[in-house]
């Protein structure tokens, strides 16, 4: 109430009451009293007033834009489409190597990188996130890539959390990561 009408002389009123010692019907009187000052107070809401665009009468349709972007079907990703889970294992061996049955299918990749994320230092909170910002099948690839590439990554939880949920989360491209890892591959046979 102060906030509102600072110069309310019920509030100097219910001050000085409260100073004292009352009995319960005063403070009973005091609390009915301050609930009418609240109500006397509030007023209904007024509407909102209407925006006033800046276009004739004949111009009917208005471009609408949408700050937030939208999120897209993260497992349908154009560049893991032709990405083949075949492919990821037989270029990925060391990720393969750790799992103790063959890698058939994404959902087997997915739950061998949830295996070998904590291994390499990378929380399962932090991939569970991954997995729901990216993609299930990006951020398994990323595990399996990252382990790939060993040594030449010195923090394997900062890159993770780099190409999966920071800033440079669209620029990572598997399938062209995992393409180069081939023909360097190819090369070195």
């Amino acid at each position: 109430m102060e906030e509102h009408d600072p110069s309310n002389a019920f509030i100097n009123h219910a001050r000085k009451a409260l100073r004292r010692k009352l009995s319960l019907p005063e403070y009973h009187a005091l609390l009915a009293n301050t609930d009418a000052e609240c109500q006397s107070l509030s007023t209904p809401d007024d509407p909102p007033e209407t925006m006033e665009l800046p276009a004739n009468d004949g111009q009917t349709v208005r471009h609408q834009s949408k700050s937030e972007e939208e999120k897209k079907d993260l497992d349908s990703n154009i560049g893991l489409e032709a990405l083949k889970p075949d492919l990821l294992t037989s270029v990925c061996d060391q990720a393969t190597s750790f799992s103790t049955e063959r890698l058939r299918n994404w959902l087997d990749i997915e739950n061998h990188a949830r295996t070998l994320a904590p291994m390499m230092g990378i929380h399962p909170e932090t991939f569970e996130k991954a997995k729901n910002a990216v993609g299930a099948q990006k951020a398994s690839c990323a595990i399996f890539i990252m382990l790939q590439l060993g040594k030449r990554i010195r923090d394997f939880a900062a890159y993770f959390h780099s190409i999966t949920l920071g800033q440079r989360q669209n620029q990572f491209d598997p399938l062209a990561l995992i393409k180069r890892l081939s023909e360097n591959n190819e090369r070195t046979v």
